[in-house]
């Protein structure tokens, strides 16, 4: 693509030239019934389609430079109201602090950002989904993502939202094995899991010590 998109004109100039060459010394631009529209056709065909390929190519090209150049954390501020907060206002209930949205009606759902990654926690839980826009990463865990610093901030915003709805959807059960020092906690809906931790994965089984209902 950015080939074509660098020698377009070249391309076009070089294509018109060898049709109306060809078209000279096979029928001297003499025309019979309907071969006018093809001549037509056949000469416009490659430019037209190295313009839209070019056109596309450039707009796209002119997003990765914007990303490159303008800090991800200040999109995300520029963009969030109306590409994620006016969204959830429509399905529950949110209240803006500095730095983080508390949403739902227990206002125990937590989005927070910073200018490496955001983070959807709920309160009084070890629950946490970071969503990665840096190349640096603190214990990442197998529910966290990375990459969007590549990509529209849309791409995040559609991750959070599709996140918090399902999480959104009913009441949650969190479970706990030993507070003081946490050695396992699942939160599930049903007998769906939407996030587990482990302080060892060999062991299979834990003494569950603490159990509550979680409603958002």
């Amino acid at each position: 693509m950015n080939f074509i998109t660098r020698h377009r004109y070249s391309i076009i100039f070089g294509w018109i030239t060898v049709v109306l060459l060809s078209t000279y010394f096979i029928n001297k631009f003499t025309f019979q019934n309907n071969s006018s529209v093809l001549f037509i056709f056949v000469l416009l065909i490659v430019p037209v389609v190295v313009s839209i390929i070019s056109h596309f190519n450039i707009k796209k090209n002119k997003q990765k430079y914007l990303f490159s150049k303008t800090n991800y954390y200040e999109l995300i501020k520029l963009n969030i109201y109306k590409d994620l907060i006016k969204k959830l206002n429509e399905v529950t209930k949110v209240l803006e602090l500095p730095n983080e949205y508390l949403i739902g009606h227990e206002q125990r759902l937590v989005l927070s950002f910073n200018d490496q990654y955001c983070e959807l926690s709920i309160k009084n839980t070890i629950v946490s989904y970071k969503y990665y826009y840096s190349k640096t990463f603190d214990n990442i865990s197998i529910y966290d993502k990375k990459g969007f610093e590549y990509q529209s901030t849309n791409v995040l915003f559609s991750e959070l939202l599709n996140m918090i709805n399902n999480l959104l959807l009913g009441n949650l059960v969190y479970q706990e094995s030993n507070k003081i020092k946490l050695t396992y906690a699942v939160l599930k809906r049903d007998n769906l899991v939407l996030y587990e931790y482990k302080s060892n994965f060999k062991k299979k089984n834990y003494k569950i010590t603490n159990e509550e209902e979680i409603k958002l």
